[in-house]
């Protein structure tokens, strides 16, 4: 049997662990409580990320796959924007992770470059969606009820 995978719902809770991570980067916070925990989360974040990713390269085919692409894509900016600011030491928190650094300066430059063959696959694919898109016309005369029985 062939495993579902739900794109939509897997990029918004990716997206919302995100957004608490670099909530949780920008207080003032003990490290001692949460060090382990906002660096595990940042792999895990990668990890997910990156799984989401090939799964959607490999097939083509998929439904809405324009769309999960573009929002995987908006996805990695904001996972991007989170380690330039562990890296860059703009945000509190990044102190304690500065141990990390090399490993999110990695992350980051992995991630870009997905941003750019995503960037790439979405302006190649967006002549063959047009190309298969049926206009409101169409769609009325293909489902207009058929005068020929009268």
């Amino acid at each position: 049997m062939t495993k579902k995978i739900n794109y939509e719902d897997d990029i918004f809770a990716i997206s919302l662990l995100l957004r608490g991570v670099s909530d949780i980067v920008k207080l003032d916070i003990d490290a001692e409580f949460f060090v382990e925990r906002v660096d595990g989360d940042i792999r895990f974040i990668d990890s997910a990320i990156r799984r989401v990713f090939q799964s959607l390269s490999s097939g083509p085919f998929f439904l809405k796959r324009h769309d999960y692409l573009k929002d995987l894509q908006r996805l990695k900016r904001s996972f991007v924007e989170l380690l330039d600011s562990l890296v860059e030491k703009r945000v509190p928190f990044s102190e304690f992770l500065s141990a990390s650094a090399g490993r999110y300066r990695e992350m980051r430059s992995a991630n870009e470059s997905d941003i750019s063959d995503i960037r790439s696959r979405l302006s190649d694919s967006a002549g063959l969606e047009e190309e298969h898109m049926v206009s409101e016309n169409e769609y009325k005369i293909l489902l207009s009820p058929n005068d020929e029985t009268q």
